[in-house]
């Protein structure tokens, strides 16, 4: 059969491609004019689970090859070396045990408060496991692990892409479930997590120092004293001011939705909803 001009094909194995190789294989391609560049990646396991064939094709105008990703690939995420709680696996009774045995030792005022977060917390890391996985596949699931280990037997296209619509669908399902749960409030964590600790008095300093407005510093000090008089001459509202009952907290404590962000205390939602009676009261 007459298929036309002859085309070269250099085919190679190498490891990884980095901005070096790329101009190599460019130098490569000028030197033997080469129009099809045939690369085989099979050292990176952690990063591919099939073989991966990445074709560059060579332009006509001896520019830098482009780089085409052929075949099957299924992509490894990296994790940020962040622990995580893993409440799935928490031993719930022995948090609730832990929190109310400590608790007795704590009066109930505000001023110990950083006390109560340090008891949960401490009962949290010997009841919850904390930790993160440094790779893993998203959505990957016991469906997708068994057409895998199928595919690696019978080699089978067709079990390929049903493992790649299977990890889809799972992917599709859980971007829809984000999108549609998301909460603004649950930015707060990072917010916190790089804020720069700026407090009242130096954000009234500053806008002073850069506003064009007279100060008055005596008139400044007759207002927050009159402030201050009338705050504590104010009424004491028998509604608002009356302690919460247990019956309230609970109700509280049932509409908060789990899987949320943390405060600046460090404290999750699934921490206090399964307190005991003692810590609740």
């Amino acid at each position: 059969l007459h298929v036309g001009p002859t085309i070269q094909i250099c085919q190679l194995n190498i490891e990884g491609i980095s901005r070096s190789k790329c101009e190599y294989l460019e130098r490569l391609l000028k030197k033997h004019n080469v129009d099809v560049l045939v690369l085989e990646e099979t050292h990176i396991e952690h990063t591919h689970l099939f073989d991966t064939y990445v074709f560059s094709l060579k332009t006509a105008n001896q520019h830098r090859p482009s780089i085409i990703n052929v075949g099957i690939e299924i992509p490894v995420i990296t994790s940020t070396p962040e622990p995580r709680w893993n409440f799935k696996k928490a031993d719930w009774e022995t948090f609730q045990k832990s929190v109310d045995t400590n608790i007795r030792w704590i009066p109930p005022t505000t001023n110990a408060f950083n006390r109560f977060i340090g008891i949960i917390k401490a009962a949290a890391k010997r009841s919850i496991p904390r930790g993160f996985r440094k790779t893993y596949i998203p959505c990957w699931m016991e469906e997708s692990k068994a057409l895998y280990e199928e595919h690696s037997l019978n080699k089978n296209p067709a079990t390929a892409t049903a493992m790649l619509e299977s990890l889809n669908s799972a992917r599709r399902e859980r971007w829809k479930s984000l999108v549609e749960e998301t909460n603004l409030h649950s930015l707060q964590q990072l917010a916190y997590k790089h804020r720069t600790t700026i407090k009242v008095d130096a954000i009234a300093s500053h806008l002073i120092q850069t506003s064009k407005a007279p100060v008055d510093k005596k008139f400044q000090r007759q207002v927050m004293r009159q402030l201050s008089t009338n705050l504590m001459a104010a009424p004491r509202s028998s509604t608002m001011s009356d302690p919460f009952t247990l019956n309230e907290l609970n109700a509280a404590l049932s509409a908060t939705k789990s899987g949320k962000a943390a405060g600046p205390d460090g404290v999750y939602p699934e921490f206090l909803k399964p307190l005991g009676p003692k810590a609740k009261r």
